[in-house]
């Protein structure tokens, strides 16, 4: 199985929704969250869910197993929607973190609206913490 794919499965986002390995390449993923529950319908309780995911995804190329250790996000009011796309970046790597850029976007129909920009660091896992089940 993809490394990616198994951060993916077995992050605490997958409670809420289904998620979707888009694109990746060279410290780039790009992430399709879908709500499995009609109940869910705002972003803002679960953003940083989504965040911390997809810059763990995008950082498994820099540093194999890591964890958000710091960061900065801000969140722009948006209708409630269902589906979110999330674009990260990983901006700068070496051998123990790396820092990240991710933007988060509702989807509705054929729009998408911005409803989250986040950037912060990652830090390489020490090995029993980079255990995925």
């Amino acid at each position: 199985m993809n490394p990616i794919q198994k951060i993916v499965d077995s992050h605490a986002i997958k409670a809420l929704f289904t998620v979707k390995l888009v694109e990746q390449g060279d410290g780039k993923i790009t992430l399709r969250f879908k709500a499995r529950e009609d109940s869910i319908h705002g972003h803002q309780g679960v953003t940083g869910l989504m965040i911390d995911c997809a810059a763990r995804a995008a950082g498994y190329s820099s540093l194999g197993q890591s964890f958000l250790s710091e960061c900065e996000t801000s969140i722009q009011p948006s209708p409630h929607a269902r589906e979110f796309i999330a674009y990260t970046n990983i901006t700068w790597a070496d051998n123990q973190c790396a820092t990240f850029y991710c933007d988060i976007y509702s989807l509705h129909r054929t729009a998408k609206t911005l409803v989250a920009e986040s950037q912060g660091t990652l830090s390489k896992a020490k090995p029993a913490l980079a255990r995925v089940a």
